[in-house]
């Protein structure tokens, strides 16, 4: 005697999740050179700062990051960003 199995499925329709985003940039001196071990720190009204610190060569990486308008601060100095879906760069100089 044959078994019957049978089989339900069922489509559930979830919202699109939003674009991740990386920021990816260098710290530099006044000089031009890469300052080493400074924080980068990115703030927006309602989500929590995310912060990252330049490694040897003054590289930071910030990855998933919800895009949106943010302040980038180096050591202090803030400039306005717009992060958008993807790949983002933008380097930073310190005093």
């Amino acid at each position: 005697m044959a078994a019957r199995i049978a089989f339900a499925a069922a489509v559930v329709f979830l919202p699109p999740l939003a674009a991740a985003a990386d920021l990816i940039g260098t710290v530099l001196n006044k000089g031009g050179k890469p300052a080493a071990g400074v924080a980068v720190t990115l703030q927006s009204a309602g989500r929590p700062a995310r912060v990252a610190t330049s490694d040897a060569v003054g590289r930071y990486v910030l990855s998933a990051v919800v895009p949106g308008n943010y302040t980038l601060i180096c050591n202090g100095t803030k400039q306005p960003l717009k992060i958008q879906a993807g790949i983002n760069r933008r380097n930073c100089m310190v005093p």
